[in-house]
């Protein structure tokens, strides 16, 4: 089941109107409007959870579904790569958003993505090029704080 479908369904069993829904999480009736149909989602921890109560839920109701990221290839079916990055988006979101994670824990976790992402970057490239894992670091290599040279640092 979509976030869209759990909140839609939830309201709905409950007898609320959209309008009220909002009223309850002090939100617009677009706003949940926008969560029925997919649109958005709620932008912090506080509106997950205020979202949960008025629904009657718990907040990993809300944040365990998977559609945010659903990847369809030539045949019509998510790629094991896809469904793995769904399982794994699915876990990152449902440990932020439930209030767990200190801003500094937000960064860590960006940062080593960030890392992961270029390494196997780089390693693609490589590949393509035919020369294996090894090899000079380039000029799109992660910088030890996960960023990119030239940027930043590491936030988000």
């Amino acid at each position: 089941m979509t976030f869209a479908e759990v909140v839609r369904t939830a309201r709905q069993k409950a007898g609320m109107t959209q309008e009220e829904l909002a009223e309850r999480i002090g939100v617009s009736r677009r706003t949940v409007n926008s969560y029925e149909n997919g649109r958005s989602w709620p932008k912090n921890n506080a509106r997950y959870r205020l979202l949960a109560k008025a629904l009657d839920l718990p907040v990993s109701a809300l944040t365990m579904v998977e559609e945010r990221y659903e990847g369809i290839n030539a045949e019509g079916d998510r790629s094991e790569f896809e469904k793995k990055f769904a399982e794994g988006l699915a876990g990152f979101h449902s440990l932020f958003a439930g209030g767990v994670a200190t801003s500094d824990d937000l960064d860590s976790y960006m940062q080593e993505v960030q890392k992961i992402y270029w390494d196997l970057k780089k390693r693609i490239g490589d590949e393509k090029r035919g020369s294996g894992a090894g090899g000079e670091a380039g000029a799109g290599d992660p910088g030890k704080d996960g960023s990119k040279p030239g940027g930043a640092g590491g936030g988000v």
